[in-house]
């Protein structure tokens, strides 16, 4: 059975607790339970682990982002807020791939899928 929507802020005057009201997400599937399948999916896609996501199509596609020679020694690693973090082996590396910082940038955003991607992080 439901509470009332009174029922938070009884309670906290109740234990003399100061009353905050819940910021609430609307449900994506508006209402309507999602098929276990779908909820797979759904959790892939919110971490961007899901195929032909912008991790994915960058793994792939390393080989042409990223020159030659710094190929095996560099890793796309994650994707947070449209900054790409790129791992680097050493300090050599890093400061060559941070040298050719615009050039990989805008060879990412040529993918379709990494066009959320707007900085480069090189640790």
């Amino acid at each position: 059975m439901p509470l009332s929507e009174d029922t938070d802020g009884t309670l906290s005057a109740f234990r003399n607790l100061p009353y905050l009201q819940r910021k609430i997400k609307i449900r994506q599937t508006k209402g309507v339970p999602m098929k276990v399948g779908l909820i797979g999916k759904f959790a892939l896609k919110e971490l961007h682990l899901d195929i032909d996501g912008p991790r994915d199509v960058l793994h792939t596609n390393w080989v042409n982002i990223v020159p030659h020679a710094y190929v095996q020694k560099s890793t796309p690693t994650t994707i947070i807020a449209g900054v790409l973090t790129i791992r680097a082996e050493n300090s050599v590396v890093k400061q060559q791939l941070l040298f050719e910082k615009q050039g990989i940038l805008q060879k990412i955003r040529s993918y379709p899928a990494c066009s959320e991607i707007t900085k480069i992080r090189i640790i």
